[in-house]
């Protein structure tokens, strides 16, 4: 075994290899910022092979998104969705943390006003 795929321990959290899969930026969140199937499906096939997930920028405002697909946790009703996006990578063993995200002055004076792209649905309860 080597030790990438060796057990690691921080403090009480328990991660099955040392494999971390780094935040991504998909945009395949739905224009509200809830977590869709698309996201889920993604997250859930690379949670396979890893310890943690670090689950992409998740904006803490509508308006500080990089992307309109962007995922977000500025209102409580979202977290559901995150929810199900966490345990979806547990399913497969792996830890998932939040990278919480504001894009600052990168973001357009038309966004997130104007979405562009398909018509995007939240995952389904």
């Amino acid at each position: 075994m080597t030790a990438l795929d060796n057990e690691f321990i921080i403090k009480r959290m328990s991660l099955k290899n040392r494999i971390i899969l780094p935040p991504l930026t998909t945009n395949y969140g739905s224009s509200e910022g809830f977590v869709t199937d698309k996201i889920i499906r993604f997250y859930k096939e690379r949670s396979k092979d890893v310890g943690l997930v670090i689950v992409e920028a998740t904006a803490v405002q509508a308006n500080g998104r990089i992307v309109p697909g962007s995922l977000g946790l500025w209102e409580d009703s979202q977290v559901s969705s995150m929810a199900k996006l966490v345990k979806s990578t547990k399913e497969q063993g792996a830890l998932a943390v939040v990278q919480l995200n504001h894009a600052g002055s990168k973001i357009s004076d038309i966004f997130p006003s104007q979405c562009y792209g398909e018509n995007r649905r939240r995952a389904d309860p």
